[in-house]
């Protein structure tokens, strides 16, 4: 089993074990405690950067009509829980699975197949630091992991390339940010998040990267609603050298639809 599988059935033990601290031993909801759930969510990404394996760059600039061609796998969960509307917690996972192919430009045609599924961890805490009205100002930190099994086929008539290639790298990025909440109306509201990777490189971690995330959201009925926005993460990753090497630049950019259930 890979890694970004294994991390698939970790976050569904976690799962299974946070939710039913929603509910007291009686079976009743507790006081203390509220529940934030999004399911299976929709991440409209655009991808645009480089992917490096063994010194061998392709282009990554897929539009989401064509990554959703491309698509072969997808998973995703979003879930907090609040304790007396002043300490929290989060846990997102991702997972998708994707495949493309690119020819490198130059005298020769080199085509390179590309066969690479990415899982993004994020486990964080909350704390509400400010609330007056209707505006609430809460601090997140926390971790984002990474996960990428990447596949490279190469076909070229230079017999010196290597006709495949094959990486597993995973990295884990602490990180620290902001978000903010406007209740607009006992229906509406607006959410804008964003963070920052503070590991710098240092170690296994990322060079650079930050996450900035705005939604809004509508909940017609009490417990079940709508959330609808944008989504921008960067990433910027290096490691080994020469036949070694792996390099992961990429920003993944677009909206970002679901269901939100509260209780």
């Amino acid at each position: 089993m890979k890694t970004g599988k294994r991390v698939i059935v970790v976050s569904f033990v976690v799962f299974a074990l946070l939710c039913p601290l929603a509910y007291a031993e009686e079976g009743e909801p507790t006081k203390n405690w509220e529940w934030d759930l999004t399911p299976l969510y929709l991440w409209g990404v655009n991808m645009n950067g480089e992917l490096t394996v063994a010194n061998q760059t392709v282009p990554l600039v897929l539009d989401f009509d064509q990554i959703f061609d491309r698509l072969e796998a997808v998973f995703s969960l979003h879930f907090e829980g609040s304790y007396k509307k002043k300490w929290g917690f989060l846990f997102d996972i991702m997972h998708t699975n994707i495949a493309d192919s690119a020819t490198l430009p130059g005298p020769f045609s080199t085509a390179i197949n590309v066969d690479f599924e990415n899982t993004l961890v994020e486990l964080g805490a909350i704390y509400r630091f400010y609330e007056k009205g209707r505006h609430i100002f809460e601090g997140l930190g926390g971790a984002r992991f990474t996960n990428m099994d990447t596949e490279v086929t190469i076909t070229s008539p230079i017999p010196i390339l290597p006709s495949r290639l094959e990486s597993n790298q995973e990295w884990w990025d602490p990180i620290v940010g902001l978000r903010y909440k406007w209740q607009i109306s006992e229906k509406w509201k607006l959410t804008f998040r964003g963070d920052i990777g503070i590991g710098f490189g240092a170690g296994d971690t990322s060079d650079s990267t930050w996450n900035l995330i705005g939604l809004i959201l509508f909940h017609p009925w009490k417990h079940v609603g709508f959330l609808g926005g944008y989504r921008a993460l960067n990433q910027d990753y290096e490691t080994g050298l020469g036949i070694q090497q792996f390099k992961y630049d990429m920003l993944m950019h677009g909206p970002v639809i679901a269901v939100n259930i509260t209780w």
